[in-house]
């Protein structure tokens, strides 16, 4: 193979090799059963960006409380490395297939009404890592920050589709981290934003109107749960 690479054009060699990378090595398109994103060996994984879940992966997360607007591949992730997760789901016909793994360190919550999902957390204390990643992101976003460990993490995702949701998580003095590239299943990238209280020395710089990353899919209008 390495024979006949070296006779290519050197975008075609790149090109080929990132696709191998993403499809082999990450196991980018396939699925479990159900749906959820897996790498390929099968293993669950969360629907964000590749950069942002090797980040996620190199964190210690045995005993850490996970709070999750919206559950999947990544309430199996978070249970699997010994953290307790409680997901709520306002997707009915997703939520049949999600409870089957319920209990244990996992706790899953219906919610079809999205008047009330936001408001699912407010009676389950504080949390280390609340995952952003469902309906309502204003809304939960605001009902995460309130719930949010002194030292703990809020994650967004699709940052780029809710700026209004980051510049209010600015707005509380937590800094914006964000996590640009591909991820399962999507032919396009996308940003997963990694939130921590306290300010760095540098102010985030603002992104113009319907930024995306390279590679990335633009709105034809803001979402309206960003506001």
């Amino acid at each position: 193979m390495s024979n006949v690479l070296k006779f290519l054009p050197r975008f075609l060699v790149c090109g080929l090799r990132a696709a191998w990378i993403l499809v082999h090595r990450r196991g980018q398109t396939r699925r479990d059963a159900d749906g959820n994103c897996v790498d390929a060996q099968g293993e669950p994984l969360p629907w964000l960006t590749y950069p942002a879940i090797d980040f996620l992966d190199s964190l210690e997360l045995r005993g850490r409380r996970v709070f999750e607007f919206g559950s999947g591949g990544s309430t199996l992730f978070w249970a699997r490395r010994g953290a307790t997760v409680c997901s709520v789901e306002h997707h009915v016909p997703w939520f049949e297939k999600m409870k089957k793994h319920a209990g244990g360190t996992i706790m899953l919550i219906g919610q079809p009404d999205l008047a009330k999902y936001p408001e699912e957390i407010r009676a389950l204390g504080e949390f280390d890592i609340i995952l952003v990643d469902g309906a309502e992101r204003m809304n939960c976003t605001r009902s995460a920050i309130e719930h949010l460990a002194p030292d703990g993490m809020l994650i967004l995702d699709n940052s780029e589709w809710y700026p209004n949701c980051c510049k209010f998580l600015r707005d509380k003095e937590l800094t914006q981290i964000d996590f640009c590239g591909f991820g399962p299943l999507n032919s396009f990238t996308s940003t997963t934003s990694v939130f921590i209280r306290g300010r760095i020395a540098f102010p985030h710089k603002q992104k113009p109107p319907s930024w995306t990353p390279i590679g990335g899919s633009a709105l034809e209008r803001p979402p309206p749960d960003d506001f």
